[in-house]
């Protein structure tokens, strides 16, 4: 298992901003995700043992989300620059090796800044197995009503 703690990506407006390159319009990263990135995943590899080796076999992520206030955001917002950040840091080799992610949100603690913790797995360990038949039991389940 490993765990990861991260601060919160900058909202989805800082994430992409319109650029002209070659013939049209297009969309790069904008500054602030940039620097977000680098500083998330220069943290996570610092925060590796020397032994950890790049996982390139299917996983299981716990991710708890704490935002910093009360304020309406989406979840799936937060999804997509964790997972490449884990890429980013070389914990995945590719963030479609993640076969279960299961989110929740924490209350809001001002204090914290807003935090996002990741527990991983390997889908083959016990602890992912198990994550995995709950989440499909709960899938089945609710298909059935």
């Amino acid at each position: 298992m490993l765990y990861l703690s991260l601060s919160l990506p900058p909202t989805s407006n800082h994430r992409l901003m319109p650029t002209t390159r070659g013939r049209g319009l297009g969309l790069t990263k904008g500054p602030k995700y940039r620097a977000w990135m680098n500083r998330e995943a220069s943290r996570i590899v610092y925060g590796l043992p020397d032994s950890f080796q790049t996982l390139s076999e299917p996983v299981v992520s716990l991710v708890h989300i704490t935002f910093p206030d009360n304020r309406r955001r989406d979840l799936d917002n937060v999804l997509k620059p964790l997972n490449d950040v884990l890429v980013r840091a070389k914990v995945l080799q590719d963030d479609k090796l993640i076969q279960t992610q299961i989110v929740d949100r924490g209350p809001a603690n001002k204090d914290l800044g807003g935090l996002i913790e990741v527990f991983i797995w390997a889908a083959s360990e016990p602890m992912g197995q198990q994550w995995q038949k709950q989440v499909q039991e709960a899938l089945f389940y609710g298909a059935k009503q």
